[in-house]
């Protein structure tokens, strides 16, 4: 131990000294010794190490000292992967540094470095799934989702960039931290959801909400019967007008901004859960490029047999470490079959789990949501049409370009409540585009009549106005297709409801309403 150890210890530090050439550190000569280099150190600093050749070590052959074969150059090819393994787990940043070690130990002196075997991180890991999972809280209020780039963008930034998580990012992150991120992630997700459901349930329990939505539903009970088959676009517009009217917060929100948040934060979760799965489905393909068909492979282990003719003994003709090595790649191969064909919808255990709990007697209160969404489909649109504004002024807050979070967690809640056909009898979407369109047909008669007059003044306020009715129409049109693409994901989830008792169906007439509408525009 007398010479192997102070022979590894140097060996390293030569390694160090010749890779890390970009730390300061003082010149050596080569062909002076070291003593005489501390005397020529008037700097009052540590003197460097002496350069230190072990060559005439590690070509020793094997020494037999008391009985013990003693191999120097197997020691320190073992002191040095151990050393740069043990340092890749503690700080996997310098797995790059650790290799550049291992490279110049090869081709100076002729040893055969372990690889650390671990998954460094890539120039495309991106954002670390494994510090959103657990701040899973603040990630769905710093970043907007988008439904389909399948990609979250950061909100805000004080940087000149703005970070952003795709499924590339995904993929890197489990295959560096294992598969068992995706069940952390669908763990987390659930502890979130929990507390944002109570204060879900306690915005709709509240006696100024309740008392309006009750009224909401009685006027569109009388009107469905009599008059109209859609959804008023009015009662919409002031439901927000009386909220906003109850008062604002610090930042200028009112009530129901916050619960427009509240379901954009939600949805944003479950865009997450979706792209943690997608991830997880990349990162398995990419592993398994090489194989050939799923289902044509074979199992290793009994090809290390050799059966007799009548099948009743077989022989081993391998050795048991290529047996334990078949076995393990047929434990590999089966994992990534499990992984890559594993079909756990896990949006039909989060809306399976919620909602036996919000079916109970104590939340009849929530049988109202399906009503609120026109209000809160108001308020995003105006939200969304300000936030684009701002982002063709290049202002760094509030500024936005994808926000399909709401419509996510729209599609969510409807699926956990059982509303989808109570929505759609609704036949909301039909109603907007009714609303905008007589509105600008009433906007263009009076912008007629003001150029017949030869008011322009009249007539450029009324082309504005024009101009803001079609940025308003076309945020709803934008609207209505992110939040039917996302029912689509939940389609699996919904019972079979009782039909509508007028015979209509809201999803068909408003795909219908919305192909006469982009013919028309």
């Amino acid at each position: 131990m007398q010479v192997v150890s102070p022979l590894c210890t140097a060996i390293e530090t030569e390694l160090r000294l010749s890779t890390l050439w970009h730390l300061e550190v003082q010149p050596r000569n080569p062909f002076q010794p070291s003593s005489a280099q501390a005397s020529s150190n008037t700097t009052g600093t540590v003197a460097p190490p002496p350069i230190f050749d072990p060559m005439p070590f590690l070509c020793l052959p094997p020494l037999n000292c008391l009985g013990r074969i003693i191999n120097l150059k197997e020691r320190v090819e073992q002191y040095l992967s151990s050393t740069f393994y043990a340092l890749t787990v503690v700080a996997p940043h310098n797995c790059h540094s650790n290799t550049e070690m291992r490279t110049v130990a090869l081709q100076k002196w002729g040893l055969m470095l372990q690889d650390s075997r671990l998954p460094p991180h890539t120039t495309h890991q991106g954002v670390d799934v494994l510090e959103v999972v657990r701040q899973l809280a603040v990630f769905v209020r710093r970043y907007h989702y988008s439904l389909s780039q399948q990609v979250f963008v950061e909100a805000e930034s004080d940087s000149k960039h703005l970070n952003t998580l795709n499924i590339t990012h995904i993929a890197n992150s489990i295959r560096t931290h294992g598969a068992g991120i995706i069940n952390s992630t669908v763990n987390f997700t659930y502890q979130f959801l929990v507390g944002r459901f109570k204060v879900f349930s306690q915005f709709l329990y509240d006696e100024q909400i309740k008392s309006r939505l009750v009224k909401d539903r009685k006027h569109w009970m009388q009107v469905q019967t009599v008059t109209e088959k859609w959804f008023p676009f009015e009662r919409a517009e002031q439901f927000n007008l009386g909220i906003r009217k109850l008062g604002v917060n610090a930042q200028g929100l009112s009530y129901l901004d916050q619960f427009r948040e509240l379901v954009t934060h939600i949805g944003n979760a479950m865009g997450f859960v979706r792209l943690v799965r997608s991830g997880s489905l990349r990162c398995a393909s990419n592993t398994m490029e090489f194989l050939p068909a799923l289902n044509e492979l074979k199992s290793f282990e009994p090809l290390c047999y050799q059966h007799d003719q009548d099948g009743s003994d077989a022989k081993l003709t391998v050795s048991t470490d290529t047996l334990a090595a078949a076995r393990n790649l047929d434990t590999v191969i089966l994992n990534l079959q499990q992984t890559f064909q594993k079909e756990t919808d896990f949006f039909k255990i989060l809306v399976d789990v919620f909602r036996k709990a919000l079916s109970t007697e104590s939340y009849r209160h929530l049988k109202n949501f399906h009503l609120i969404i026109a209000a809160l489909a108001v308020n995003f649109v105006h939200h969304s049409v300000t936030a684009k504004d701002l982002l063709n002024k290049r202002s760094k807050t509030g500024a936005a370009f994808c926000m399909d979070g709401f419509a996510m967690g729209i599609a969510y809640l409807l699926s956990v409540l059982d509303q989808g056909t109570a929505f759609d009898a609704m036949h909301w979407w039909s109603g907007v585009r009714r609303h905008f369109i007589s509105q600008r047909e009433k906007v263009e008669r009076q912008r007629n009549s003001a150029l017949a007059s030869g008011d322009t003044k009249l007539a450029e306020t009324l082309a504005l106005t024009l101009t803001r009715l079609r940025e308003q129409q076309q945020e709803h049109e934008l609207l209505y297709l992110t939040v039917s693409s996302a029912r689509g994901f939940f389609r699996n989830t919904e019972r079979h409801e009782e039909e509508d008792p007028s015979g209509h169906d809201g999803s068909t007439t408003d795909e219908k309403d919305s192909v006469k509408s982009v013919n028309g525009s």
